[in-house]
């Protein structure tokens, strides 16, 4: 079983959360390994999420999908059952607006958990792909396997070109390695 991340995976916060403050999100000028997008943006992150949060179910609605998303998930879904594993923001709408998101891009058929504790659902044979390396440590203590997505904000480099080619063969080789 697959369980794949949202936000930084399959669709472009970071260009939404930038354009909300005003500001262009530019992947190359991203101070690297900078988790926080607030601070990059020069607010506090109480104003970073107040602001987000008025746009609504929207805001998460419309985020863009990026280049391989489509192409990701139909690669995963021929390796085995892929799961929706996505933290929420605070705010009730992000729920309803993921959950759209997934429908506007014609993944309403996938199952999906929402909350931020994505260890909880590792054990030895699942995998999560995620783009925070936190969600990515924890899982990996809980006895599952990992594969962080590139981004400027993590520690992987950003070069996301063969994402779907080099995750089908990381995912082949070790389940190849476990049944030897």
């Amino acid at each position: 079983m697959i369980f794949l991340d949202m936000d930084g995976v399959l669709c472009d916060f970071a260009s939404a959360a930038f354009a909300v403050h005003g500001r262009m999100y530019v992947p190359s000028e991203y101070p690297a390994c900078r988790w926080d997008i607030a601070s990059v943006i020069g607010v506090s992150t109480e104003v970073f999420w107040q602001k987000i949060h008025q746009q609504g179910e929207s805001f998460w609605e419309e985020l863009e999908p990026y280049p391989w998303t489509m192409d990701l998930v139909r690669e995963l879904r021929n390796l085995d059952r892929v799961v929706i594993a996505t933290s929420p923001s605070r705010c009730p709408t992000s729920y309803a607006g993921k959950r759209r998101w997934l429908i506007r891009h014609g993944l309403g058929d996938m199952d999906a958990m929402f909350g931020s504790q994505k260890w909880l659902m590792a054990k030895p044979g699942r995998w999560l792909i995620d783009d925070n390396p936190d969600n990515l440590t924890s899982w990996v203590e809980a006895g599952g396997n990992g594969y962080c997505v590139p981004q400027p904000w993590n520690k992987v480099l950003p070069k996301v070109d063969g994402l779907v080619n080099d995750l089908s063969r990381v995912i082949r080789t070790v389940r190849e390695y476990e049944t030897q």
